[in-house]
């Protein structure tokens, strides 16, 4: 992943493989020197577990490898990293709170000016919106998620 000096974000962020590969790496090297391993890489990695299950209690390799990120998940053709796609459909999410109408051209217009060559469309970003881990939540639950 690559590290910004100042801290931020970076619109040409490596994919989510190499990404995954970092994490992995990580938690190889933690566990062979004895150490913990980081909570927030014991977490994705246990999600990344979970959703591989198979109702037998079986790992299914290709969810767990696409949960883990090292495949593109499927109809993701792989031009965008997934923190890049967390980013903005986050943002985007902030610009329909405050300009409905206008969101996706502001959207677009940030894309711009932060160095983005290749643009998505409407669609796709309301595709990321639709898969992201808010989405998924039951209408209670993102309420509350949303009022803090």
């Amino acid at each position: 992943m690559t590290l910004l000096p100042f801290g931020g974000f970076d619109g040409h962020l490596p994919h989510s493989g190499e990404e995954a590969g970092d994490r992995l790496v990580q938690m190889a090297n933690a566990m062979t020197c004895g150490q913990p391993v980081p909570p927030e890489l014991a977490l994705w990695f246990f999600q990344a577990v979970k959703v591989g299950l198979t109702p037998q209690g079986e790992i299914n390799a290709d969810r767990f490898m696409r949960a883990l990120g090292l495949l593109n998940a499927v109809g993701d053709d792989g031009k965008y990293s997934a923190i890049f796609k967390a980013h903005w459909s986050s943002r985007y999410v902030e610009l329909k709170a405050y300009k409905p109408r206008n969101a996706f051209k502001t959207l677009i217009g940030e894309m711009v000016a932060g160095g983005v060559t290749t643009l998505p469309s409407r669609s796709t970003v309301n595709a990321w919106l639709d898969r992201s881990s808010v989405s998924q939540l039951p209408s209670r639950e993102r309420l509350q998620v949303s009022e803090k």
